[in-house]
């Protein structure tokens, strides 16, 4: 999972002539199209999985829900490209597992992989290691919607690792309406040092704090979520600064194990212009194990 106080920086610097964000953007939404297309006609039986929506997967802003107790979630592959200004590309990739080891409590492991090229040279290594803790309080009523707290930190290993342990606490909060229609909220703060860069080796930012809205609307029958979200952060060591991003991604069951998202968006404010785009996918073991009725 990714370490929800930080951002891909330059994991690959590549100059491409054939390669446009654009047709990329095109080939994601029709997969998207085709998937739901299926899914409507097949009428899935009625999966819950796909609504819960973690950190990049595809959308930066989380639900406030945790994966069921007992249950294994293997995150596969998900990768991510980003295109700046000058036609400079970046690439990211971050394998993980989730498992749901306590009553609505989630426990994340991730391993972001960074490959960089600069004046020619080619460099893969770890960008660190991403572990994360996830508790929901209580579960959404009438009056109340549903909260839960994490914990994440991002291990100083790896060439592209930062240089000291990355820690940030934060809070998520799930409303949900009429006709599938959901409201999320995610704010984070930085534990620990926040005035200096996370050191010149490291292959991502990572954000002194963080705040953000999502709405996303679900179809129960054909297992299908599209949401936007919008955020501002401030990077560490950058005071004063502000980053705002702005995105849309999809979530898609494609049977009760397997899982597929896709997403895109714009990073934009004090100078920076990038546009991204996300595919993954995700396999759900549910291996079961404690006491049955506890799930959340």
């Amino acid at each position: 999972m990714p370490n929800s106080n930080h951002r891909p920086r330059a994991l690959v610097r590549v100059r491409a002539n054939t390669l446009t964000l654009s047709a990329l953007l095109a080939a994601l939404l029709a997969a998207v199209l085709v998937v739901v297309l299926v899914c409507d006609a097949t009428s899935l039986s009625a999966q819950t999985d796909f609504m819960n929506t973690d950190r990049g997967r595809p959308l930066s802003i989380e639900d406030a829900s945790v994966v069921e107790r007992g249950a294994l979630e293997l995150q596969v592959a998900p990768l991510r490209l980003e295109r700046s200004r000058g036609g400079l590309y970046l690439w990211g990739l971050e394998p993980g597992v989730m498992a749901g080891l306590f009553a609505r409590t989630e426990f994340d492991v991730g391993l972001p992989i960074a490959l960089r090229d600069l004046n020619g040279v080619r460099t893969l290594a770890l960008a660190g290691i991403d572990v994360g803790v996830m508790h929901q309080l209580n579960a959404e009523s009438t009056t109340l919607p549903a909260f839960a707290l994490r914990l994440d930190a991002t291990l100083p290993t790896g060439g592209f690792g930062p240089d000291r342990v990355m820690a940030a606490l934060g809070t998520m909060l799930t409303r949900s309406f009429d006709d599938g229609v959901r409201l999320h909220a995610n704010a984070t703060v930085a534990l620990g040092n926040t005035t200096s860069s996370p050191g010149a080796s490291s292959a991502r930012d990572y954000s002194r704090w963080m705040a953000g809205l999502s709405l996303d609307r679900t179809w129960a029958l054909s297992s299908v979520l599209v949401g936007v979200e919008g955020l501002v952060r401030e990077p560490v060591g950058q005071p004063g600064v502000r980053e705002w991003s702005v995105g849309l991604g999809s979530r898609v069951q494609l049977d009760p194990r397997w899982l597929l998202d896709v997403g895109a968006g714009r990073h934009f404010g004090s100078g920076i212009e990038t546009w991204y785009a996300t595919i993954g996918g995700a396999y759900y073991f549910g291996w079961r194990f404690g006491v049955a009725g506890e799930d959340r």
